[in-house]
């Protein structure tokens, strides 16, 4: 009866591990299915998701789980997901690609704008320059211009007194024709006066003449008178030699007069020469002081013309460093704008640079 009993326990104990083996293998294959029910659809999601990876950010890709599982309501609100996001992805590629437009274009007018401010300095340094080589001309032109004018005024002062030297001059020379004039009339006169002595030494000469002959015939009387005459033949030799004494005296008187008849009209000839070389010189002195004048007065012209072109160089000099002030300002703000053109294009570059890296990443979605 105990080996039955036993034995129908061990029967009973088998029966159960055998049932609970049945059990547990059953377990594990609900355990499997329910696993691999569950684990499939995840995995082919995963592999869903792997592609979408995988595809370069392709955004147009979908999940398209057909299942209503949560799994289903996952897929379904991920495809919702990326339906919102292509566009805004796409939108902002073509952000990027209009702020990548937008860099370029900026730079490039940036490095114009840069240029255009360097070349603008370079232009404002060459006026600069201009300007100020104009006003030191302009002050050389106004030195110039004053030294000119006070060499005009010395050169007026100095017409005028040549003027009155010329004038004092030509009353010199009308006094000295005058003189001459007054002494040509004495000369003239002298002249008339030794025509008169002439005649009278002619009268003379004659007389002596025809009393040496008187002489000589007395003297040939008292020779015939013999002794009686003698007395009158001593006085009528004295007679006749007094009478030749006259004579050459007279001859040589004469001479004289004669020499200085000539002599006189040779004086006159000279000072009637020397008369009118004088009138011809106060007519030649009266055209200087015409001339004279009129140079005066043109000398008067210039000196105002140069102090005119003075102060109009004066003033020119002043504007011309008023404008070399405001161009130096000019430059001074150019300058500061040309740095700043500078830093907006290294800006510029640098957002560039940005919108390339922003485009690169945002080219890894394909909206």
């Amino acid at each position: 009866m105990q080996q039955q009993m036993q034995a129908q326990q061990v029967r009973s104990l088998a029966m159960e591990v055998g049932l609970g083996l049945l059990l547990a293998v059953a377990g594990i294959a609900m355990m499997a299915w329910v696993a691999r029910s569950v684990t499939r659809p995840i995995q082919r999601v995963a592999a869903l998701l792997d592609e979408i990876a995988d595809g370069d950010g392709d955004l147009t890709r979908r999940l398209a789980y057909p299942r209503r599982d949560e799994l289903g309501r996952l897929s379904a609100a991920f495809d919702r997901f990326l339906d919102r996001l292509q566009p805004v992805i796409a939108q902002v590629q073509q952000a990027v690609h209009d702020t990548q437009h937008s860099a370029d274009q900026s730079q490039r007018i940036a490095s114009r704008t840069s240029q255009g401010m360097q070349q603008q300095v370079g232009e404002i340094e060459q006026m600069a320059t201009a300007l100020h080589e104009m006003s030191a001309t302009a002050q050389t032109a106004a030195h110039s211009a004053a030294q000119a004018a006070d060499a005009a005024r010395h050169a007026e002062s100095a017409t005028g007194n040549g003027v009155q030297v010329i004038e004092r001059s030509t009353q010199g020379i009308r006094e000295l024709a005058s003189g001459m004039s007054d002494a040509m009339q004495r000369l003239q006169a002298l002249t008339a006066s030794s025509e008169q002595i002439g005649s009278v030494l002619d009268v003379i000469l004659a007389i002596a003449r025809q009393t040496n002959l008187l002489a000589l015939n007395a003297a040939i009387e008292a020779a015939r008178a013999g002794d009686a005459g003698r007395g009158f033949a001593v006085v009528a030799d004295e007679v006749r030699g007094l009478a030749q004494r006259t004579q050459a005296s007279v001859e040589e008187i004469g001479l004289v007069i004669a020499n200085l008849r000539e002599g006189t009209r040779d004086v006159t000839a000279a000072m009637q020469h020397s008369n009118s070389q004088a009138h011809h010189n106060v007519e030649q002195t009266q055209q200087a002081l015409a001339v004279l004048a009129e140079i005066r007065q043109a000398v008067a012209i210039i000196t105002d013309m140069n102090v005119q072109i003075a102060c109009a160089a004066e003033e020119q000099s002043s504007v011309a460093e008023e404008i070399n002030r405001n161009v130096e300002a000019v430059r001074n703000v150019v300058t500061t704008l040309s740095g700043e053109a500078e830093q907006s294009s290294a800006i510029s570059q640098q957002l560039n640079g940005l919108a390339v890296r922003q485009q690169g990443l945002i080219q890894r979605f394909k909206a």
